[in-house]
């Protein structure tokens, strides 16, 4: 889940939940090799199924999720992040800010690869990280995220009372969701064919969930304290091998489809061209 929605430098944005960019762009593409060149929908489609999560996975719940040197290290570094580290783009709309690929949390992330890995039965890459600072105006509004996010592990480090986060069960992408009402979120959460659970974690308690085929949301923290908080570390995995097919800017080269150059999305993950970059 990245706070960021990019600017789709043109391409108009068709489904109204955040970090939904992704999405819009592989309908469009879709459209483009209908179009265009329908012998090549096959191969395109079937390069895309990996970065599907299968649709009888079940949310996780993991206690201990890190060793206490490991947990104590985050809150130490949570404790002492300074202003300049962290974006607070998200402040006024989500009530959080947000720390993105710490290098200390990077090295946890990459120790944790092996368990998520085993977990979903798949061999995966760190994709990216973030912390996430809720405070009294901490929300997450309803939405499914880019398949960067294939698969997440939602880490509590530490909160004031517990925040319950909803996840549905696997869906398929919601390429032909249509908007009938004003208030979209509602038409997701009460559709009984989607079914949201609830799941309540606290410290050092984590859910694992494919954040790109599950909707998921927090409703509006509660006021039970003075100063309420959640403290979360957002763990991002993908699948090994799928670096070329997950950025729609590579696309035209990846699949020789020279049409696809009119998909142009604004990548809103620096960390995929880092040292760190998938493979």
């Amino acid at each position: 889940m990245r706070h960021d929605e990019p600017d789709n430098k043109g391409n108009e944005v068709e489904y109204p939940w955040y970090d939904s960019n992704w999405l819009n762009a592989f309908v469009k593409a879709k459209k483009i090799i209908e179009e265009e060149c329908p012998a090549d929908l096959p191969f395109f489609l079937e390069a895309m199924e990996q970065l599907n999560a299968p649709l009888d996975f079940r949310t996780q719940k993991i206690t201990q999720v890190l060793d206490q040197k490991d947990f104590r290290q985050i809150k130490d570094i949570i404790a002492n992040l300074q202003q300049d580290e962290m974006d607070k783009g998200d402040l006024l709309r989500l009530g959080r800010l947000v720390a993105h690929d710490l290098p200390e949390i990077s090295k946890i992330h990459e120790k944790l690869t092996g368990m998520v890995s085993d977990r979903v039965n798949e061999e995966l890459i760190p994709s990216y990280n973030f912390v996430s600072l809720y405070n009294n105006l901490g929300v997450c509004e309803v939405h499914m995220d880019a398949p960067t996010s294939k698969w997440t592990l939602d880490l509590c480090i530490e909160c004031s009372d517990p925040w319950p986060i909803y996840l549905s069960q696997c869906v398929s992408w919601p390429e032909s969701f249509v908007q009938e009402q004003e208030n979209w979120a509602d038409q997701i959460i009460l559709d009984p064919a989607i079914r949201m659970e609830k799941f309540i974690l606290i410290d050092n308690q984590a859910a694992l969930f494919s954040g790109s085929n599950q909707w998921h949301y927090r409703e509006r923290m509660p006021r039970i304290r003075r100063e309420n908080f959640c403290h979360l570390v957002f763990f991002q995995y993908v699948p090994i091998g799928c670096k070329d097919i997950i950025n729609p800017n590579q696309w035209w080269e990846v699949f020789n489809i020279p049409q696809l150059k009119k998909i142009d999305y604004a990548m809103p993950l620096p960390a995929l061209t880092s040292s760190r970059a998938m493979s």
